[in-house]
């Protein structure tokens, strides 16, 4: 699951988190032949795909067009990744909800700038769209 500012995103068929260390090689004149590997930083980013839907009923849930709106502030954004309590059937009466569960269940937090959002409508079937956060901070 991922929220954005609390709020799960509407209608999401799934989520990546990404993850990638940098590490320099540095070689001097002492250290012979082999190379020093150093971390230098990390860097993450998630990925979404969705269903295009617009609820206005649902106030608690991210739509696309919330996104959208979010993305033109060029502000960053709270996220919140969760590996989400098991539910049986589907969504709860209450929505996905932001619950504080990292000791049973894996979550990051994080804030990010949405880099990237594109909507697709083909002729046919269900509109779809593909949201991509670059991560700005630690992720803890």
């Amino acid at each position: 699951m991922a929220f954005v500012d609390s709020k799960a995103i509407a209608l999401a068929t799934n989520h990546t988190l990404n993850i990638n260390a940098e590490i320099l090689e540095d070689r001097t004149k002492d250290d012979g032949d082999a190379p020093v590997a150093e971390f230098d930083k990390y860097t993450w980013g998630i990925t979404t795909d969705t269903v295009v839907g617009d609820n206005e009923n649902v106030s608690n849930e991210q739509t696309v067009i919330d996104l959208i709106d979010q993305m033109l502030t060029l502000e960053k954004v709270g996220i919140v990744t969760d590996a989400a309590t098991p539910t049986t059937g589907s969504v709860p009466a209450s929505g996905w909800e932001d619950v504080d569960d990292t000791n049973e269940y894996p979550a990051s937090r994080g804030e990010a700038y949405i880099e990237s959002l594109s909507i697709t409508a083909g002729a046919s079937g269900f509109a779809t769209s593909s949201v991509s956060f670059k991560g700005q901070g630690t992720l803890s």
